[in-house]
C-alpha cells in the first residue's frame, strides 16, 4: 500500500493566511457598505446601485463565513492527521 504523506507545515502555512484573507475581505466589505451612502439618492434610486452594492456586501459575509470555516476545518483536520500519524508511528515502532 502507498503511504500518503502530507506536508502538515505547508498546510499549517496556508492556513496562517487565512486570518489575512478574511480581515482583508472585511475591510473590503465595510469600505463597499459605506460607498452607497456616498452615492447621491437620486442616482440610487435610478440605478438600483444600493441594492447591488448590499447584494455585493452580503456575497462579501458569506464569502468571509466560508474561509472562517475552512480554517476551522483545515486546522482540525491538520491536528487529527498529526495525531492519528504520531499513533501510527508509534505503533509501527513496536515491530522494528
Amino acid at each position: 500500500m502507498a503511504d500518503i504523506k502530507i506536508d502538515l507545515k505547508k498546510v499549517r502555512d496556508a492556513n496562517a493566511k487565512v486570518p489575512g484573507m478574511i480581515s482583508s475581505l472585511e475591510g473590503s466589505e465595510r469600505k463597499t457598505g459605506l460607498l452607497k451612502w456616498r452615492i447621491p439618492e437620486d442616482i440610487q434610486s435610478r440605478t438600483d446601485v444600493k441594492a447591488r452594492l448590499d447584494s455585493v456586501v452580503s456575497d462579501m459575509e458569506k464569502a468571509e463565513r466560508m474561509l472562517k470555516e475552512i480554517k476551522e476545518t483545515v486546522g482540525g483536520a491538520v491536528t487529527s492527521y498529526s495525531n492519528a500519524d504520531k499513533r501510527r508511528n508509534k505503533e509501527a515502532a513496536k515491530f522494528l
